[in-house]
């Protein structure tokens, strides 16, 4: 399973943590605050399609 991200592109299950992460310490190091969100929704009719987002907010 592949994600797309507008900042990096194309990124596997086990990028998006590392990601998340580099956003964190880079954060941290301003001490400044930040909200991340995570959701998911999905639609099931003739074929399922999921819709996850990871935002990041200063």
């Amino acid at each position: 399973m592949a994600f797309q991200s507008q900042t990096y592109g194309k990124l596997s299950i086990r990028n998006i943590p590392e990601k998340i992460m580099d956003y964190v310490r880079r954060m941290d190091r301003y001490d400044a605050p930040f909200q991340i969100t995570v959701g998911t929704d999905s639609q099931n009719f003739s074929d399922t399609k999921i819709v996850s987002v990871v935002y990041c907010k200063i």
